[in-house]
């Protein structure tokens, strides 16, 4: 008998009750731009999303309910369900990650103790907020998570008159997430929009996998940041300015190049350009140590939202939204001259044909009327039986 408890404990040692599952992050915006009303109904979906219910008072915009079906938990899995807004929020949060056990207990409480009740904040620090997210991640060994945002997708980064209280590491966190250089790799998401939404823009977007296997963490070391400068700093942009979201600045060029001016400007100076990809695309790149008033990008078809800041020095920064149309119009032309190309073939070919149908007819006429063919010649000749 203690051989068997001893067995028994052993086995239980090495081999957990709950295998490991996922890791599931859910970042819910409390800042004041969302609607209460939208936030409290979105408890209900989260609940439904994470449970594997049907939906009771949203709907899929994008993706499928079958896909959606992939988000749920299982026992086995952890999650955190996080709030995001101004920085001192994310700093308060607890990323802790609870196991889930029992269904739908477990589930329930998690919501019940972590979706916030109220809109507390003035910013929306979305950047920094998925940043923290992997930060976290990758402190712990964890290579790829779901992630689940609830928010209206109104990110204003740089703070009020863009002066963020970062420290440079946290700047150096938010701009260096998912660029070409320093990849995040996001699965396709899923969309849900509740049925009464009182803010067209708010959605409950579910990422059933993210990859940060490639993604690296800044390096704490902090810059020489200038301070002694003695008037506030402006830049503004020259090239592709004045662009607003849903009133984009067009533009067919996929090139981007993209020029400002800064008044004040101290030696030594460095600014840093970030463009990133909105409404479903994922394209995202930072340029840093910038100490010229240019940068260039080349960008796939979409809408893209542009921000030029100053990176060493106080100064308000200047965004801008664009819209690029380079691929579109070149595949309709296309499409319309391999459409000629092979009308003028099928008409030449065609007309081949019909010419040697033609040629064929006229041979068997002469070969019928011709000379050796008495019969045909002459009538009176032609035998009957």
């Amino acid at each position: 008998m203690k051989r068997f408890l001893t067995f028994i404990f052993f086995i239980g040692a090495v081999f957990p009750a709950f295998p490991q599952g996922s890791n599931v992050f859910v970042l819910v915006d409390v800042s004041k731009s969302v609607n209460q009303s939208d936030l409290n109904q979105a408890k209900t979906t989260l609940t439904d999303v994470l449970l594997g219910n049907s939906l009771s008072n949203a709907f899929v915009n994008f993706g499928s309910p079958a896909e959606l079906l992939t988000c749920k938990l299982e026992p086995g899995d952890k999650i955190a369900i996080l709030k995001f807004g101004n920085k001192q929020t994310l700093t308060d949060n607890n990323f802790n990650l609870a196991q889930i056990r029992d269904m739908p207990e477990d589930v329930l409480q998690q919501v019940n103790q972590g979706y916030p009740r109220n809109l507390t904040d003035d910013r929306t620090y979305l950047m920094l907020a998925k940043a923290k997210v992997a930060e976290y991640a990758k402190s712990n060994n964890i290579s790829g998570y779901r992630l689940y945002l609830i928010t209206d997708n109104i990110s204003d980064d740089y703070g009020p008159n863009g002066r963020p209280e970062y420290t440079d590491y946290e700047r150096s966190l938010a701009e260096g997430y998912n660029t070409t250089a320093n990849p995040v790799i996001e699965a396709s998401s899923i969309k849900v929009r509740l049925n009464n939404a009182r803010n067209k823009d708010y959605v409950l977007e579910f990422i059933p996998e993210v990859d940060i296997s490639g993604y690296n963490l800044p390096n704490p070391s902090s810059p020489v940041i200038i301070t002694d400068v003695e008037e506030s700093s402006i830049i503004r942009l020259t090239s592709l300015a004045n662009g607003r979201r849903n009133n984009e600045v067009e533009t067919k060029s996929e090139t981007l190049n993209i020029n400002w001016s800064c008044t004040n400007y101290p030696e030594g100076g460095r600014f840093t350009v970030i463009i990133a990809q909105y409404d479903g695309g994922k394209f995202r790149d930072v340029k840093k140590d910038l100490s010229s008033y240019n940068a260039s990008f080349r960008v796939p078809d979409g809408k893209y939202k542009i921000t030029v800041s100053a990176q060493n020095f106080q100064a308000d920064p200047d965004t801008t939204y664009v819209r690029i149309n380079a691929g579109g119009g070149g595949w309709f032309w296309i499409f319309l001259l391999l459409l000629a190309a092979g009308g003028a073939g099928y008409y030449y070919w065609n007309r081949r044909r019909r010419i040697k149908i033609e040629d064929a007819g006229v041979a068997r006429d002469r070969d019928i009327f011709s000379p050796g063919d008495t019969t045909s010649q002459d009538p009176s000749k032609t035998e009957y039986f």
